[in-house]
């Protein structure tokens, strides 16, 4: 959940001497996530936008430096040298401004500070094998109803649409949202639709999954596009930040097979902590296959696997859940 702390401003009126009235006050305040009712409003905003943009750009700590630098650079040259350094100097900042300019039109810093006005940054702290599950506001802020389409670009990340699926998250978090069934549709291109009625805010449940995604793959960053389906204009930008933790490795077990062969085991899982079970099983290597079996009270994990040559060793990792959505790691000891 993202929370927006705003200045506030409170105006009290001063009471005249011998006077007996109720205390007045005022107050300012910059409302949370503006809704703008038509193009004008939005226009306004992306120019304030652009103003605080520019501002930042020229008042900041690398341009102080420099000034810094130059003030110190001055103290060590006699005062005729100064005026050809400070001309120098003059030259080469309009030079690097010309330069900026020159590759940055009016229309593209514009279309830069809408982004950046509808853009939300998200980071995720991941672990292999682990499911990490979000909400994300989203806002219509038009007068009239439209149908948005979520544009993702990450195998590992997708909306749920099972509302079972939805309520197990929300319960596993502690999140009190709404829900409601049958919000979100998948296209036939992988993308997903949701109608929005007017001044309408919804959550967007996302799941990442941090398993099915091979090492070539970029994981540091990605963007979800929230845009219009009728003219493509975009409503909200969710600017996603991924960074891998370390995984633990709880329990090893050592195994002998012929060389060259197919290998299988059938391992007994005789107890866990707490009278828990194990719900789901996978394996990080595709080419391993697993199973598990309930016999009763009791569980057997059934694991299958190609060896290699004689002398070669090669390591089976396994993921046990407790839960069917495989969603956290079982933080329960088993013994087999």
């Amino acid at each position: 959940m993202v929370y927006s702390h705003n200045t506030t401003l409170v105006t009290r009126r001063l009471k005249r001497i011998g006077e007996n009235s109720v205390d007045s006050y005022r107050t300012l305040a910059k409302p949370l996530n503006p809704i703008h009712e038509d193009a004008l409003k939005r226009f306004m905003h992306a120019q304030r936008l652009d103003i605080q943009q520019r501002y930042d750009n020229i008042f900041n700590e690398e341009i102080h430096d420099r000034l810094r630098d130059w003030e110190k650079l001055k103290s060590t040259i006699p005062l005729t040298a100064q005026k050809q350094m400070f001309k120098k100097f003059i030259f080469d900042e309009q030079l690097e401004a010309y330069r900026k300019l020159r590759h940055e039109s009016k229309a593209a810093k514009l279309l830069q500070a809408v982004f950046q006005g509808i853009t939300l940054q998200h980071n995720l702290l991941v672990s292999l094998g682990e499911k990490h599950f979000f909400e994300y506001l989203l806002q219509n802020t038009f007068p009239d109803p439209i149908n948005c389409v979520i544009i993702i670009d990450h195998p590992g990340l997708k909306v749920i649409l099972d509302e079972d699926e939805w309520l197990f998250y929300k319960k596993q978090n502690s999140l009190t949202t709404p829900i409601e069934k049958n919000m979100f549709h998948e296209t036939k291109n992988g993308n997903y639709e949701v109608f929005l009625k007017p001044m309408e805010s919804i959550y967007v449940p996302f799941i990442y999954e941090h398993f099915n995604i091979s090492k070539e793959e970029d994981l540091n960053e990605t963007k979800v596009l929230f845009r219009r389906w009728d003219n493509g204009e975009p409503v909200s930008i969710l600017d996603l930040r991924i960074d891998q933790r370390p995984s633990c490795v709880h329990q090893t077990i050592r195994f002998y097979s012929e060389a060259a062969c197919q290998f299988q085991k059938n391992l007994l899982i005789s107890g866990i902590r707490g009278n828990r079970r194990i719900l789901s099983i996978r394996s990080i290597d595709p080419t391993i296959k697993v199973a598990l079996r309930n016999r009763g009270v009791e569980q057997e994990l059934v694991i299958s696997a190609f060896c290699g040559e004689a002398g070669s060793s090669r390591v089976i990792p396994l993921i046990l859940y407790a839960d069917s959505y495989m969603y956290r790691y079982n933080d329960r000891k088993v013994t087999f």
